[in-house]
C-alpha cells in the first residue's frame, strides 16, 4: 500500500515580517494625511459657523432696524438661526461656541465676526489668514506652529536604526530581510562566515521593526 504524501506551501516568516513591515509603511505615510484632513474639515465647520452668524446679525438688524455698531447679544440672534441646530442652542443660553467648543463674540451690527484665537492657534497648520479671510482677527499674526515631524520622515548618516518609524530605517530593514529571503530562496547557507553579515543584518531589522 503506497501512502501518498502530498507537500504544503506556505509562507515563509520572513515573507510574513516583509508584508507587515509594508503594510505598516503605508499606514505611516497615510495617518498624518488623514490627521490633517480632518483638521481641515473643522476648520472648514468653524468658518461656516462664523457665516451663519454674520448672517444672523445682518438679519437680526434689518428686522430690528438697528443702526450700524449696535451691541447684539446671543440671544437676539438666536431665533435668526436654525432651531435646534448647535449654534442655535448655544445662542439661546447665552453663549456661541465653534465646533473646537471656543467661544464666538457675537460681533455689532455691520462688524464681522471674528475665529476664536484658541481656534486659530490649533488651526495654524491647515488654515492661514487667506483661509479664514473675511473673518481673520485684525491683529493675528502668523503663529509660527511647526507641522509635527512626520513619522517617517528624518534621516540616518550611519548604518544603524535611530526611529522604529523612520523611512531610512524601514528602507533598510527591508532590504536586509529581502537578501536574506533571497539567500534563502537560493540555497544559500546562513551559517557560512560569507553570509553572516546578511543574516545579522536582517536580525537587526527584524529586533527593530518588530520588537518583542
Amino acid at each position: 500500500m503506497q501512502t501518498l504524501t502530498r507537500k504544503r506551501g506556505g509562507f515563509t516568516l520572513v515573507e510574513i515580517m516583509i508584508v507587515v513591515a509594508i503594510i505598516a509603511l503605508l499606514a505611516a505615510v497615510a495617518l498624518p494625511s488623514f490627521l490633517r484632513a480632518r483638521k481641515r474639515s473643522q476648520a472648514t465647520a468653524v468658518k461656516n459657523d462664523l457665516r451663519l452668524v454674520d448672517a444672523a446679525v445682518d438679519q437680526f438688524a434689518i428686522e430690528q432696524s438697528k443702526p450700524p455698531g449696535a451691541t447684539v447679544t446671543a440671544e437676539e440672534i438666536s431665533g435668526f438661526l436654525k432651531f435646534g441646530t448647535r449654534l442655535q442652542t448655544a445662542a439661546a443660553a447665552g453663549t456661541i461656541t465653534d465646533t473646537m467648543n471656543h467661544e464666538i463674540v457675537v460681533p455689532s451690527v455691520d462688524t464681522l465676526p471674528t475665529v476664536p484665537q484658541a481656534t486659530y492657534d490649533a488651526m495654524a497648520e491647515v488654515a492661514d489668514d487667506a483661509f479664514w479671510s473675511p473673518y481673520v482677527l485684525a491683529s493675528a499674526a502668523p503663529v509660527g506652529v511647526q507641522p509635527p515631524a512626520s513619522p517617517i520622515s528624518g534621516g540616518n548618516a550611519g548604518n544603524e536604526f535611530t526611529g522604529p518609524f523612520s523611512q531610512q530605517n524601514f528602507t533598510m530593514g527591508l532590504e536586509a530581510i529581502i537578501a536574506l529571503n533571497s539567500l534563502l530562496q537560493g540555497g544559500g547557507n546562513p551559517t557560512l562566515p560569507a553570509n553572516a553579515a546578511v543574516v545579522q543584518r536582517a536580525q537587526q531589522a527584524a529586533q527593530h521593526l518588530f520588537p518583542l
